[in-house]
Formats: structure tokens, C-alpha cells, sequence
């Protein structure tokens, strides 16, 4: 896969920005949106959502402000992750977009289908989860929100 300059970012929001077991965000989500945003990088947050109960919560978080698009969707799917890119800038190549997530199925494998960056945020309820096929395998790997400005370069 070519390496180029990241421009995007897809986060998933459930265990990656939110922490639902405190009912909070996830230690420096709003801090780390905001930095990639001075950094001008397109953000979109994709998430499963079958009772805008997610919807609420990131009204509550101000995460609207901080994202460029929001996909809610009752489950995820590769075509998901390509609608999120097109909605935020239709000429973005698959190199240059990263999908930041927790779930080795939902995130790191349809990123990895996809053509992107996948970064692995290991940390709630699926930090155990070893990957079985290579698809699933992440490019890199992080255990706090702050340590993806090392993986966009």
C-alpha cells in the first residue's frame, strides 16, 4: 500500500471517543478532535445507532462541532467508510484517510478492505480480541487517544 500524507479521519465513536461503561468521553477525544482540526484534517465519526441513543450522547459531548461528518448507521459496512469519505471531500484517495477504532471486525478489517490507514485504539471492551485473518491485523497499534499524531506521518 503507498504511504502519503493523512488528510482524513474516520473515528468510530463507542470505546474510541466514548467510554460508555463512565458515560464520558474517553480521556483526551475533545482535545485530540480539536488539535487534528488546527492541524486541518477532514474528521468524521462513524457509529452503530439503532435508537439515536449514540445521537443524544454526541450532541451532549459537542462532538458535531468537532466533526465534519457523522454517519450513524445500524451496522457497519465497507460502504459506510467509502459514503464518510465522500462527504467529506470526493477526491480523497484511500491512502490518504486512517480509520481510528477498537473493533477488529468493524473497523480495522473494513479499513483495511478499504485501502486505509487502520489504527487500533486498544482500550474497552474489545482490547482483547486478537486478530485471526490478516485483514484484521492493524498498522498500528495505540493505547492512549494522544498517540495518534505518531501514526499520520
Amino acid at each position: 500500500m503507498t504511504r502519503g500524507v493523512i488528510k482524513a479521519l474516520i473515528f468510530d465513536f463507542e470505546w474510541t471517543l466514548y467510554d460508555p461503561r463512565k458515560k464520558c468521553e474517553v480521556d483526551g477525544a475533545t482535545r485530540l478532535l480539536q488539535d487534528l482540526i488546527k492541524e486541518d484534517y477532514l474528521l468524521s465519526i462513524l457509529t452503530k445507532d439503532k435508537n439515536n441513543e449514540r445521537k443524544e450522547i454526541i450532541d451532549r459531548l459537542g462532538f458535531w462541532k468537532l466533526a465534519h461528518v457523522i454517519y450513524m448507521r445500524e451496522k457497519k459496512t465497507e460502504k459506510d467508510f467509502l459514503r464518510c469519505i465522500r462527504q467529506m471531500d470526493s477526491y480523497l484517495e484511500p491512502y490518504e484517510v486512517a480509520v481510528v477504532g477498537d473493533n477488529i471486525l468493524s473497523e480495522i478489517y473494513l479499513g483495511n478492505l478499504a485501502g486505509y490507514r487502520t489504527i487500533r485504539f486498544k482500550f474497552g471492551e474489545f482490547s482483547d480480541e486478537k486478530p485471526e485473518r490478516e485483514l484484521e491485523n492493524a498498522g498500528y497499534t495505540i493505547y492512549k487517544l494522544s498517540e495518534i499524531m505518531d501514526c499520520l506521518n
